[in-house]
């Protein structure tokens, strides 16, 4: 003898008889941005992910281990154990910590909806089918985000910021590139270093209007950036378009366009990163030098903490 536990309700089957069937109720996956993953999941920052571990150094070239939702949920019990020894609590703090997890903001999901949660067989997930990130939000915005970001970056003069927005504006206004399904043209787009306040599907068509308005030559861009500026756009469009679906793709294709294409695409946002930051750091050496008095001395490059919050 068990007990079951759910809904009895009475519902038509097939041929419209009322049939008593009983329901059971399952959370599904919660379609949330990285802030709010961050904030809900209790992820240590914006680099944190449920999925995998953090790695200890930056290399595109190995991939995270797997976390396992029984070892976050047992160093979460530990660590918020007030019987714990000192010594052992501040081991799960910090092996929480150096998985991307904020032990001090505990999701409470596993434990008050645990027979809520959808399982799969054979995986241990920490948040069963429910922290997961759809390709607008995990693929589409953040590409085109690091684009603005990084184009950001350029040394360009104010007046040549405006006349790129122009040509962005005007390529879209003349309606030449139309969508392949709707067959209607692109929304025109105003500017495309600013992506406040615009949607993904926008995003992308400025993404796709960067060619058209940088031109065969790019001779608006400087020639020290010019290269990887158009390897950068080109990346980020080969990994918006082969993530539509749109066609299938083999093995070594996914491979080309996605492990090698990452690796490409930051390989170029880095370069830009790099001569942008040794501008500023040549300019305010230079400054210093003059006159040290006045202007401070510049720091040297310094990564970031791997457990910051921020």
């Amino acid at each position: 003898m068990h007990v079951i536990i759910g809904v009895c309700v009475h519902l038509p089957d097939e041929n419209g008889t009322e049939t008593e069937r009983i329901l059971y109720p399952r959370l599904l996956a919660m379609n949330l941005d990285q802030p709010e993953a961050q904030l809900y999941f209790g992820h240590q920052n914006k680099t944190s992910c449920s999925e995998c571990k953090w790695r200890k150094g930056r290399s595109a070239h190995r991939r995270a281990q797997i976390l396992t939702g029984s070892t976050i949920n047992r160093m979460y019990d530990i660590a918020l154990d007030t019987t714990t020894t000192d010594d052992i609590q501040r081991d799960a703090k910090e092996k929480l910590q150096q998985y991307g997890f904020n032990w001090s903001r505990r999701c409470l999901l596993t434990k008050t909806c645990d027979k809520l949660l959808t399982r799969i067989p054979g995986k241990d997930e920490v948040y069963p089918c429910a922290d997961k990130r759809d390709r607008l939000h995990a693929l589409m915005g953040f590409i085109c985000r690091t684009v603005t970001d990084t184009l950001n970056l350029l040394p360009l003069s104010g007046a040549t910021r405006i006349l790129l927005d122009q040509r962005l504006t005007d390529v879209a206004a003349r309606g030449g590139l139309r969508d392949p399904v709707t067959k209607r043209s692109y929304r025109i787009q105003t500017s495309m270093f600013h992506d406040a306040n615009v949607t993904t599907v926008n995003r992308v068509s400025t993404l796709f209007f960067l060619p058209h308005v940088f031109g065969h030559l790019a001779q608006l861009i400087p020639q020290q950036e010019r290269t990887d500026v158009l390897g950068l756009v080109v990346q980020a469009q080969m990994l918006i378009i082969a993530c539509r679906g749109k066609r299938s793709y083999t093995e070594n294709e996914l491979e080309i366009i996605y492990d090698d294409g990452y690796v490409r695409f930051f390989r170029h946002a880095e370069r830009i990163h790099e001569r942008n930051f040794n501008r500023k750091y040549n300019k305010q050496l230079g400054k210093h030098n003059k006159n040290p008095k006045k202007h401070r001395a510049p720091k040297p490059f310094k990564r970031k903490s791997r457990y910051s919050r921020t």
